[in-house]
This record gives structure tokens, sequence and C-alpha cells, in this order.
């Protein structure tokens, strides 16, 4: 098989799959996409090995996988007052999900915003792909998906989500 990517978008990793819903499910590891300017490449997924595109993968080169955390922690500015914040999790592919809806309670972190506004946080499993924030499941925001470990939300009018940046402190 062959895939153009276009490297202009900064992509960095990549994960191939069969990609039909009747396989066993297997995949690649998180791979890193070696830094080669504009060459060609191929990945030789019976070696787990890159090389040139046209070229036999040798043995000196070794794919880089990074670690992903197993799980993430979330958080959400509570600026719409929400008597109970709850976060729905789920998985697109494989349909896992931490609870039936509307999910898991958020936990107070104790600390405010500079706006006086109290922040939550949830820990989910970082196998998770979609997220909903609601008021124990009414009102709620859309679904939420591009998220990592330490991304903090808060939400709009129009119950869309912005992102800020917070650093927990002790």
């Amino acid at each position: 098989y062959e895939l153009e990517i276009e490297l202009s978008h900064n992509y960095n990793k990549i994960i191939f799959n069969r990609g039909n819903k009747n396989d066993d499910g297997t995949q690649s590891p998180n791979l890193s996409i070696p830094s080669v300017g504009s060459k060609e490449i191929c990945y030789d997924y019976s070696t787990g090995e890159w090389c040139e595109h046209g070229e036999t993968p040798t043995t000196t080169t070794t794919p880089t996988t990074t670690t992903t955390p197993s799980t993430y922690t979330i958080y959400l500015t509570n600026n719409k007052n929400w008597s109970n914040p709850y976060c729905y999790a789920w998985n697109d592919v494989n349909g896992n999900k931490n609870a039936t809806w509307p999910g898991e309670k958020m936990d107070y972190t104790g600390k405010t915003n500079g706006q006086g506004q109290k922040i939550y946080k949830i820990v989910i499993s970082s196998e998770y792909t979609r997220l909903i924030f609601s008021d124990n499941g009414k009102p709620q925001t859309g679904n939420i998906d591009g998220f990592t470990d330490g991304t903090a939300y808060y939400i709009k009018d129009d119950y869309t989500v912005g992102t800020w940046t917070y650093t927990p402190s002790n």
C-alpha cells in the first residue's frame, strides 16, 4: 500500500492498521515519522523499519516509538456555574466509554481561575477519542476531540469549547 502525506502540515506521528472492521485490531505502534527533508520514505510493516522509497529496508534503520500515557487529566473551568459538571468520554473506534450517560462527575480541584471560576478535573483513559461536558446531562457541549493530557477547557456561549493554558500547582 502507498500513502502520500503532505509534510508541510508538520505531521510527526503515524499509526498503520489494516483498515477494516473485521480485522483482529493489529496495528503498528505510535511511530515517529523520520525527518528526511523532501525524500520519499517507506515503512516495512513486516520488519518495522523505515527506508527511502524504492530501497530495501536495512537493519540499521529503527523506528522510534513514543509511549502514550495510559491516562489523561482534563480540566474544565466552570464558567457556566454548573452545579454538577460531568464528563462523558468514549472511543470512536471500539465503543469503550468511561460510564453511561452523562459520564463521570468531575472533581473540584480546590482552585479558581483569575475570574474566580472553579476549575474541575477528570482523569480518563488515553484510549478515549471524544468527550462531552455537561451539567449532569443537560445542558451539554458538543463532541470534543483532539485533546491530550492537561488540556483545559472553558465553555463558550454556544456550548462549543475553547482551550486555555492551565498549570496545576500544589
